[in-house]
C-alpha cells in the first residue's frame, strides 16, 4: 500500500470519529432515514470539542493512535463540522420530496 493511500485512509478515519464525536455532542445530526448523511445538530461547536477532550483523556491510547494529538482531533472536529453545518436538514430527504 502507498503513502498516499494510507495518509487518505488515515484522514477519512479521523474525519468519521470527528463525525462520531460532533453527533454525540448535538453539533451534527445524522439521518435516521439516510446513514452518512449529516446536517446541523443546533449545538455550539463547544460542545464538541469538550467532549472529544473529555473522551481524549478518557481513552488517550485510542485516540493517540487514532488522532496523534488533541489538535489533529480538535481540527478534524471543526472540518466535519464546517462542512456538514451549511444545512440544517438532510439533503438526501430533500431530494426525495423534490421529486
Amino acid at each position: 500500500m502507498g503513502a498516499t493511500k494510507r495518509l487518505l485512509e488515515q484522514q477519512e478515519s479521523q474525519r468519521a470519529a470527528a463525525r462520531k464525536i460532533a453527533v454525540e455532542a448535538g453539533v451534527l445530526n445524522e439521518c435516521d432515514v439516510h446513514s452518512q448523511y449529516f446536517f446541523d445538530g443546533g449545538k455550539d461547536i463547544e460542545n464538541a470539542y469538550k467532549l472529544g477532550n473529555s473522551l481524549y483523556s478518557a481513552n488517550t491510547a485510542e485516540f493517540d493512535a487514532e488522532f496523534g494529538t488533541r489538535l489533529v482531533m480538535t481540527d478534524a472536529i471543526k472540518s466535519v463540522v464546517e462542512e456538514y453545518c451549511l444545512v440544517d436538514y438532510c439533503t438526501g430527504c430533500a431530494k426525495i420530496e423534490a421529486e
